[in-house]
């Protein structure tokens, strides 16, 4: 599945996967790319975060996306059996309350270690406050919400060259 050049607006979440369900149906091979995600915001719904996945999908590519949240609780959240072949690169968003977090894990490295084993993580640019880079991958990096600018009625691009 192939989810790209598209703008996101006023709505709680981004993209919301359920990777597998009783039945047997699997999800597999998902690019979510060059995406603008604006205005994010548990105004519209009980929570705000960019990305949950809930159980394996495998093969995720999640790169090149600029996400304006307010109110955020979690930037990216997972739940559920593990997953390999997971990317995340060259995406601008704000670390909310939670940052990356599974159920049960640490923020960061720890829960990307569980719930996507093997992944890759690099030339991301988190804003906001409280973020400990320590707790992420190399080569990920820390931005203000100057990261992200307004263009044209509240549309919201990247300010950070693409890696």
């Amino acid at each position: 599945m192939y989810f790209y050049d598209n703008l996101i607006r006023n709505t709680p979440g981004g993209v919301n996967i359920l990777g597998s369900n009783p039945t047997g149906g699997k999800v597999s091979r998902v690019t979510i790319r060059n995406n603008v995600f604006d205005n994010l915001s548990r105004s519209w719904g009980p929570k705000a975060m960019f990305l949950q996945l809930l159980s394996a999908v495998e093969g995720l590519n999640v790169s090149h996306n600029t996400v304006n949240l307010t109110e955020v609780d979690l930037a990216m959240s997972f739940d559920g059996a593990p997953s390999t072949g997971c990317v995340f690169q060259s995406n601008v968003f704000p670390r909310g309350i939670y940052g990356v977090k599974g159920t049960g894990t640490g923020e960061g490295n720890a829960t990307l270690t569980k719930y996507r084993p093997g992944y890759v993580m690099t030339h991301n640019v988190m804003y906001g406050s409280g973020i400990n880079l320590g707790l992420y991958p190399a080569n990920n990096f820390v931005g203000s919400t100057q990261a992200v600018q307004p263009l044209e009625q509240g549309v919201w691009m990247q300010r950070w060259l693409r890696c």
